[in-house]
Formats: structure tokens, C-alpha cells, sequence
């Protein structure tokens, strides 16, 4: 017996209000704006054909939703890295930054292993970024 192959996405018309709401709500689930690959693996939504055929792009498809493109870290300079470790510990109060935080950050900080590619090891990043962070049990605040 041949079964038929698995729809690999929801296939009901999805209108630009359904989009719209959709990208809200995943927006909601993964604390971030989702990417265009999170919203293409998912079977329940649109396909990523459908927002663009709704929508002159992407990003202006999380525009109507009311959201900012995700940070594409691996983008950005070494200074811009070191940037946002800056703005965080600013915005935090001067909170000491770890590990931790780059695995947990819901995308405010880069991960540890962009972090470790570009800077060799997270101590290097926290060091150059010149704020205070946690290593082991040890905290460092000589800037």
C-alpha cells in the first residue's frame, strides 16, 4: 500500500492577516522576531514562498507584524560584538556577564560560539568589551 507523501506545510490559503498573526505568535513562542529558515521549518505555518508571495519581502512581512528583524550576529564586526556586550552590562546596571548569559541572552548577546570563533575564548570577548563578567567562580571588574 503507497500512503501519500507528508504535507510538509500547513496547504490552506494564508492570507496577509493570517501571516501577520502567525509571525506574531511564533514571535511570542521563541521570546525573538522569528527567522525566515525557523518559519520555513515549521509544518503549521506558511510556506516561506507564501510570505514572500504576500508580502514584497521578509522583512517587511515582520514589519506588518509589528517586529524587527532577528540580529544576524555572524554579520556583524568585532567591534559591533563588543558593542553589545557594552550596551547589556549598561543596561543591566553593570551586571557581570558569563557564560550562561551568552547561551541564554534570547538573542540580546551573541553566542558563545560566535563569541569563541571570533575572540578565542568568552574571557577574551568580556576582556576587550572592557565590562565586568563572572569566569568559574572568580568575577573580574578591573575596568
Amino acid at each position: 500500500m503507497l500512503l501519500a507523501p507528508r504535507m510538509r506545510h500547513c496547504e490552506r490559503e494564508w492570507s496577509e492577516e493570517d501571516i501577520v498573526k502567525y509571525l506574531q505568535h511564533k514571535a511570542e513562542l521563541l521570546h525573538h522576531s522569528p527567522c525566515a529558515h525557523e518559519v520555513e521549518k515549521d509544518k503549521d505555518g506558511p510556506r516561506l514562498s507564501r510570505v514572500l508571495k504576500k508580502f514584497s519581502s521578509y522583512e517587511t512581512a515582520l514589519a506588518a507584524a509589528g517586529l524587527k528583524p532577528a540580529v544576524v550576529w555572524a554579520k556583524l564586526s568585532n567591534e559591533e560584538l563588543l558593542e553589545a556586550a557594552r550596551k547589556w552590562s549598561a543596561e543591566h546596571n553593570g551586571a557581570k556577564l558569563n557564560i550562561f548569559l551568552l547561551r541564554n541572552s534570547r538573542g540580546k548577546l551573541p553566542s558563545d560560539f560566535l563569541v569563541r570563533n571570533r575572540f578565542g575564548t568568552v574571557q577574551n570577548y568580556f576582556e576587550q568589551a572592557r565590562v565586568p563578567y563572572e569566569y568559574g567562580k572568580k568575577i573580574f571588574n578591573k575596568f
